[in-house]
């Protein structure tokens, strides 16, 4: 009995190799094969500056709102930097929140526009909300923070 065990492991272990080499019939087919598969890209580092974003106001306060009620607010931020930055990524806080970027590369002593525009009838009556937005930037100082505050009512 072991030695038709071992028969049957040596017939899998040849139809094995032969399938390989069907697959592979020269060195140059393998290297071929290799070289179509790739190395997940890296991202490329970020070059920083001496440029960085200073908002004028970083938070901006509405007290009461309406539920349903859309807001919008304007954020400006200046390049106090020797250097131009860049405004590479962005994040919300909310799904509620859409974001538009007058300029994503600001020359020193320029200004960008950041506003937000966030939208209140998925809110509940009755909570403060606190809606942020973080910009990641290429310059000395890498974020900048900008929220809205409200209080939703009916």
């Amino acid at each position: 009995m072991a030695k038709y065990i071992q028969f049957i492991v040596i017939v899998v272990l040849l139809n094995t190799c032969k399938e390989n080499k069907a697959k592979y019939n020269k060195v140059s087919d393998v290297i071929s094969h290799h070289e179509q598969v790739k190395e997940p890209e890296q991202e490329a580092p970020i070059v920083k500056t001496k440029g960085f974003l200073k908002a004028q106001k970083t938070s901006i306060t509405y007290g009461n709102i309406k539920k349903g009620d859309t807001l919008r607010q304007a954020f400006v931020l200046y390049n106090k930097g020797t250097e131009n930055v860049e405004i590479i990524d962005y994040t919300r806080s909310c799904n509620c929140t859409d974001i538009t970027i007058s300029k994503y590369n600001i020359a020193p002593k320029d200004s960008t526009i950041v506003e937000m525009i966030v939208e209140t009838s998925n809110k509940t009556i009755g909570d403060e909300e606190r809606v942020r937005t973080t910009l990641k930037t290429n310059g000395e100082i890498t974020f900048c923070f900008l929220q809205t505050k409200f209080k939703i009512t009916e």
